[in-house]
């Protein structure tokens, strides 16, 4: 490998051909090139304004920021737009976890080199660890030509296939307007959230807009002192109960007999979390013999009490 020292100036960062990389923090890179150098090199080919980067987006772009005058890199000489990006990915994938965003726009790229769709699918898509099916293809090509708010968000959640999918059959302005609330959420959460929102918009037949619009009414939202997190668990509460709605009753119904009870914190009632099993957990905590006769005393007086039927009750009520 014939390693040579390139002037940064010399190298055309407008020509993205053979670009897969997006939205990634360049922070803890930068901190290691002040402290080592790049210890890889670029690889480049000749182009008509300059070098053309095969592969090192992060690499260049960090060398930018720090003002770096040269940059070490392996020049290509062989091989057509094709072959030069194939080998390009193959480096990626052999050297770190090439992640969704990276393997749509790779997709994306081989089919404006002039590829086939037939051929990505039975070719490309297993080598990039995808499943080979033309729907899928339409997933990944779909997230290429999405906007960058959109790109932005697989790029850093790097979300599983069924949010995404999800994610991708809304609107570009819905999309718009639900991103924000599915960024502060784990990855459960946010795909309860979509699940819920498609499904709301198919169960009362409304537009999905529609659907956000009376959610952020019914939820509060426009409260200045909520912050994202909440306005999100709100956003998602709301969803939940329109979908589900005598599940939604049967828990706020359970909620309320249990309160009623007034038991200490250290006594727990559970019901089962789909409220499908009409059984009740009982869970205490004690840490002498004293306080477990006071769990047992507090439990024994429940079962006089008639919101315990109250409990027992909500229990049957069906989603």
């Amino acid at each position: 490998m014939n390693v040579k020292t390139v002037p940064l100036r010399a190298i055309d960062l407008e020509d993205d051909r053979f670009r897969t990389s997006y939205f990634f923090p360049l922070e803890r890179l930068i901190q290691s090139i002040k402290k080592v150098g790049i210890l890889s090199p670029l690889r480049l080919r000749a182009g008509r304004k300059g070098w053309v980067i095969l592969s090192g987006w992060k690499r260049i772009l960090a060398g930018v920021e720090l003002g770096l005058r040269t940059i070490p890199a392996v020049v290509v000489t062989e091989g057509d737009d094709v072959s030069c990006f194939i080998g390009a990915i193959e480096e990626n994938l052999a050297t770190r976890e090439v992640y969704l965003l990276e393997k749509s726009i790779a997709l994306s790229r081989l089919e404006r080199f002039g590829l086939q769709r037939e051929r990505l699918i039975r070719e490309f898509m297993p080598w990039l660890g995808l499943p080979a099916t033309v729907a899928h293809l339409e997933v990944f090509l779909s997230l290429a030509r999405s906007d960058d708010g959109t790109k932005s968000f697989v790029a850093q959640k790097n979300p599983p296939l069924q949010l995404l999918e999800d994610l991708l059959r809304l609107k570009p302005a819905d999309r718009k307007r639900v991103l924000p609330f599915l960024r502060p959420l784990g990855q459960n959460k946010q795909k309860e959230l979509l699940s819920d929102l498609l499904a709301v918009s198919l169960r009362e037949n409304a537009s999905v807009s529609r659907v956000l619009a009376s959610v952020s009414a019914a939820s509060g939202i426009a409260r200045k002192n909520l912050t994202l997190q909440e306005k999100a668990e709100r956003w998602r509460d709301e969803l939940r109960r329109r979908r589900y709605p005598r599940l939604s009753r049967a828990r706020a119904a359970f909620a309320a007999a249990r309160k009623r009870l007034a038991l200490p914190e250290s006594i727990l009632i559970e019901p089962d979390p789909t409220f499908e099993e009409p059984a009740l957990t009982v869970s205490f905590r004690f840490e002498t013999s004293e306080e477990f006769r006071e769990c047992l005393s507090r439990l024994e007086a429940v079962a006089e009490k008639d919101c315990l039927a109250s409990l027992l009750s909500a229990m049957r009520e069906k989603s």
